[in-house]
């Protein structure tokens, strides 16, 4: 042992630097952590919003009838009502996107068929907001109409066949 230094005192260092040496391999072990999920997270595609809407509908003679019973307002421009007809147990399914406006009313068409949205007069903003009813025209049974704002799926009614 060296002048001055006793046995107690060479211990005591020896201990200091084992603390400070695990604290260090810690600080790194964190920090690569940390790099890691910040570089994993970059490859995690953005959630999309999407807007919330409780929709209701209901047969009215010739048609399907639905509204916005509360959320937020649907832009036109995105909206896609997904219309499931059953033919004799051949179901098919028409796309209504919509087409144009014509005053106070929103047009959807899938091939030769139309819906039309009824938009509150003065208060056109390009989107299906609350209290404003859309028309579907009933043909066959319809057994499902799917509402679709940008892919995503905002509503689905069942309606029973007959």
């Amino acid at each position: 042992m060296g002048k001055g230094m006793s046995c107690k005192d060479k211990k005591r260092n020896e201990g200091v630097s084992e603390i400070l040496g695990e604290l260090l391999l810690l600080a790194v072990v964190v920090l690569m952590a940390t790099v890691f999920a910040n570089y994993a997270s970059s490859y995690i595609p953005p959630l999309k919003n999407v807007p919330q809407a409780r929709i209701v509908g209901y047969t009215n003679g010739s048609n399907y009838t639905l509204t916005i019973q509360f959320g937020e307002s649907l832009p036109l421009h995105d909206l896609c009502i997904a219309v499931t007809y059953n033919y004799s147990s051949n179901p098919k399914t028409l796309y209504f996107t919509y087409s144009h406006t014509s005053g106070n009313v929103a047009v959807f068409t899938a091939g030769s068929k139309e819906a039309w949205l009824f938009l509150r007069p003065g208060y056109y903003n390009e989107s299906w907001s609350f209290g404003e009813k859309l028309n579907i025209p009933r043909e066959g049974n319809c057994t499902l109409i799917e509402v679709l704002c940008d892919n995503s799926l905002i509503s689905r009614l069942h309606f029973p066949e007959g």
